[in-house]
């Protein structure tokens, strides 16, 4: 571990591109860093299906569909951007519960081509690029990820006279044991390990930061820094990511712990209203003395490379 990055160098970064999974990711995460900086966000999953379809997080954030759930997060994450001052991009990506594999091998290679022409534009000029770091806990396997994947499959969003496929029937049914057993599993490791409640890995994240990162190794050009995600900290902190990812590239992090202004960002949070009571039941994003007094992240320094995971 580097010696630790003191705030003030935050005006040595130049440009920087802020690259966020989803349509609130970047705020919640590091609101100090794209204020301060004057950041442009990039949201890579931000498009929706070209036929509505219904799934699960639809539903649960309060969505007839995915084109009503979608339009709505635009529009809420421009507000956002605009009350932090900071630029936004929205590609059409399309995130873990509308992609095919497909569709994602297409939307990660239209990130990883903007972002080779946005570091060779600025070749000679000081630029940093910010990804997430990944937190949270590591729970589903490699046996139950796969299936929850088929389980949450979307599906049509309009009324059709068809009958309902006895296929469709039995994904129904294998949901409920497969969301059991996740369940399991999950309660088996946070056992295991000692730890409390909260949220895993997102996917999303660990995709979009690696084919980032499978561009920016061969760059010499900008900065890489790992911001600490939220809410999924609270499931884990993402040190263990962090040495990971440092030991597969060569680098070595120093770490950047910034002073939230809590008050600014409750209000910036505040206008992803759509999402707020699923990665926050609790309620602690809804006040400026719930909201983390710090946010987290690494500065990645050129070090010994030495391939791993």
């Amino acid at each position: 571990m580097a010696e630790s990055v003191n705030e003030d160098a935050l005006t040595d970064w130049g440009e920087v591109l802020l690259i966020s999974p989803h349509l609130d990711d970047a705020l919640l995460s590091a609101y100090e860093i794209a204020h301060r900086t004057g950041a442009e966000v990039w949201t890579v999953l931000a498009g929706d299906p070209d036929e509505p379809v219904t799934t699960w997080w639809d539903q649960l954030c309060g969505f007839p569909d995915s084109h009503t759930a979608m339009t709505a997060r635009r529009a809420e994450d421009a507000a956002a951007c605009a009350a932090a001052g900071v630029r936004h991009r929205h590609f059409d990506g399309l995130d873990a519960t509308y992609t095919t594999p497909s569709r994602r091998a297409r939307d990660l290679g239209q990130l990883q081509r903007s972002l080779l022409d946005w570091v060779q534009g600025r070749r000679g000029r000081t630029c940093t690029v910010v990804l997430p770091a990944c937190a949270g806990i590591p729970i589903l396997s490699r046996f139950v990820d796969p299936m929850l994947r088929t389980v949450w499959r979307p599906v049509p969003a309009f009324p059709t006279t068809t009958p309902v496929p006895a296929t469709r029937r039995l994904r129904t049914l294998l949901g409920k044991v497969v969301r059991r057993a996740a369940n399991y599993e999950y309660r088996l490791r946070l056992a295991l390990a000692g730890g409390g409640q909260g949220p895993n890995v997102n996917p999303d994240h660990l995709t979009v930061r690696d084919a980032a990162l499978a561009v920016l190794a061969d760059q010499p050009g900008p900065t890489v820094v790992l911001i600490e995600d939220l809410p999924y900290l609270w499931g884990a902190p993402a040190d263990g990511q962090v040495a990971r990812i440092a030991r597969r590239h060569g680098w070595v992090p120093a770490p950047l712990v910034l002073p939230v202004d809590r008050a600014a960002k409750c209000a910036v949070v505040s206008h992803y209203a759509s999402q707020l009571a699923a990665v926050d039941p609790e309620g602690r994003l809804r006040t400026a003395e719930g909201v983390p007094g710090t946010e987290r992240a690494w500065v990645m320094r050129a070090g010994t490379h030495q391939d791993g995971a």
